[in-house]
């Protein structure tokens, strides 16, 4: 085996100084420092997304402040406004009871001076009536023709003792 040979250590070692020497300037002048600028672009881009990702956050929950605000205002326009209309139509419809509560009040209030009428001319009508009957009835019965003034007090007597009952 070469390895084993003690007169090849000292030509070994010497190639092996020379080829790490050259592999470590290989290595610190070119690829670590292309590794390096990647990793720091990869480290500035991150933290690029980062603060874009804050401030995006951030403005998402200003609006979602200003959407609760305008909600919040929203709905308490929405619960004035039906509270409003609401207390409109109660008094709409308590206005229009009251007009047809006057009218009906003012119906009955003619239908019963119509009836008192119509009983008073009835009445008056029957007056007459019973007093006609009871001049032709006692003329009949009698074969007199009783006094106008006389049948009159008769019917009235009469008609008294009517209301009474």
């Amino acid at each position: 085996m070469p390895q084993m040979e003690f007169g090849d250590y000292l030509p070994q070692l010497v190639w092996l100084v020379i080829t790490f020497a050259a592999l470590y300037l290989l290595m610190s002048r070119v690829a670590l420092p292309r590794i390096a600028e990647v990793l720091e672009g990869r480290a500035e881009r991150i933290a690029d997304d980062i603060e874009r990702a804050d401030q995006y956050r951030s403005e998402a929950e200003q609006t979602l402040k200003e959407y609760e605000i305008l909600l919040g205002k929203a709905r308490e326009e929405g619960h004035t406004v039906s509270v409003e209309a609401r207390i409109k139509q109660q008094e709409q419809a308590k206005s229009q009871s009251e007009a047809s509560e006057n009218r009906l009040k003012e119906k009955m209030v003619e239908a019963e001076v119509r009836i008192q009428a119509t009983r008073s001319e009835a009445m008056a009508g029957l007056k007459d009536i019973a007093t006609e009957i009871t001049r032709v009835s006692v003329q009949r019965l009698i074969g007199i023709t009783p006094d106008e003034r006389t049948i009159k007090v008769a019917v009235e007597e009469a008609a008294g003792k009517l209301k009474d009952v």
